[in-house]
């Protein structure tokens, strides 16, 4: 069994995250230190963009959609709500039982 701690750690001026990663041995444990402060702050980075995205998406007066390779529909903003008169539950299933193909 391994064990993986994420920590932010503020130091000397620096504000940076380890990965602590503990691995059992015969006889103790073994310690192994990562440094993953780029790892967070591109994580961090995508969830701004993503929420910067959906807001764009949300405030734009037109129906936008993303569908799969397959056709189905995945994702909605508000405006097919509107448009078509049901909740986006009700259309988290797809397109197909609203608008035949």
């Amino acid at each position: 069994m391994q064990l993986s701690i994420e920590r932010r750690c503020l130091g000397f001026g620096k504000d940076r995250w380890l990965e602590l990663r503990l691995c059992p041995v015969p006889g103790g444990t073994v310690t192994f230190y990562r440094d993953i402060t780029d790892r967070k702050a591109s994580e961090e980075a995508l969830r701004a963009s993503e929420a910067r995205f959906r807001a764009l998406l949300e405030a734009v007066p037109h129906q936008v959609w993303e569908a799969g390779p397959d056709g189905s529909a995945a994702w909605f903003n508000g405006r097919f709500h509107e448009f078509l008169g049901v909740t986006l539950d009700e259309l988290a299933g797809g397109l197909g039982t609203h608008h035949p193909s």
